[in-house]
C-alpha cells in the first residue's frame, strides 16, 4: 500500500496477534550467525528507532541490549567467529570474558559461563502494540484487514494465481504474499510449492 498498490487485503484466521506473534518475547536482536540476517536485523533496528515518528504509535521499543552466554569452549569459538563477522558488518557487539561481564552485569549468575557476547543496541518491543500499530497504519492507507477469515485454497487458472478461497467466500487476486510464519509451509502447499520451513516449540520465562 505504501508503494501505491491498491486493493490490498490481509487475511487473519483468528484475531490480530492471536498466534505466535502475540506469544513471542518481542526481542529485536542483531546477533546472528549469517551475514544476511545481521544486515536485515540492523536495518530493522534502524526502522524501529524511527517507528513512533514514522508510523505514529508508541510500541514500547527499548534498546536495553542482548547478552548471550557461552558455557562451553565450542560456544566460545562460535561467539568469536560470530562477533568478528558482526563487527565487520558494523554492529556494535563485543565479546566479553566472564570477569568483564561481571563488572558490567554484577547481578547475573555467571556460574560455569566462559564468555558472553553483548550488543547494547539490541532491544525489545511490545508484540501486541507493534502488530496493531502496523495494522492501523495499513488501514489508514486503504488496506482491508479481514479477521476470522482463513485461506482454504489458492485458486489458479492456466498456471496463474487468480485468487483465494476463504471460509467466507472467494477473493480475487493476481498476487498473494505468504506471510503465515510457522504455517507458511501449509500455505505454500496450497499453491503446489514445498517450502523448507518447520515450526519448533520454545519456552519463554520472564
Amino acid at each position: 500500500a505504501k508503494s501505491g498498490i491498491r486493493n490490498v487485503a490481509v487475511l487473519e484466521k483468528d484475531y490480530l496477534s492471536s498466534g505466535s506473534t502475540g506469544r513471542c518475547g518481542g526481542g529485536i536482536r542483531q546477533q546472528w550467525s549469517e551475514r544476511m540476517n545481521v544486515r536485515l536485523a540492523m536495518r530493522s533496528v534502524d526502522h524501529f528507532k524511527r517507528f513512533e515518528s514514522e508510523v505514529g504509535f508508541d510500541i514500547e521499543y527499548f534498546q536495553g541490549g542482548y547478552l548471550l552466554l557461552a558455557y562451553t569452549e565450542e560456544e566460545v569459538s562460535l561467539f568469536e567467529k560470530n562477533t568478528k563477522m558482526q563487527q565487520e558488518e558494523g554492529l556494535d557487539v563485543v565479546l566479553l570474558s566472564r570477569e568483564e561481564t561481571a563488572k558490567i552485569f554484577p547481578f547475573i549468575n555467571l556460574t560455569n559461563v566462559k564468555a558472553t557476547a553483548y550488543c547494547p543496541s539490541d532491544g525489545h518491543a511490545n508484540p501486541h502494540l507493534t502488530t496493531f500499530a502496523y495494522a492501523r497504519a495499513a488501514q489508514r492507507m486503504g488496506v482491508e484487514i479481514l479477521t476470522h477469515t482463513s485461506a482454504e485454497r489458492i485458486l489458479t487458472e492456466s498456471g496463474r494465481i487468480i485468487g483465494v478461497q476463504t471460509n467466507k467466500g472467494q477473493i480475487g487476486a493476481e498476487v498473494i504474499v505468504n506471510a503465515a510464519g510457522g504455517y507458511s509451509h501449509e500455505v505454500g502447499r496450497m499453491a503446489g510449492i514445498d517450502l523448507p520451513t518447520e515450526s519448533y516449540k520454545h519456552q519463554i520465562s520472564g
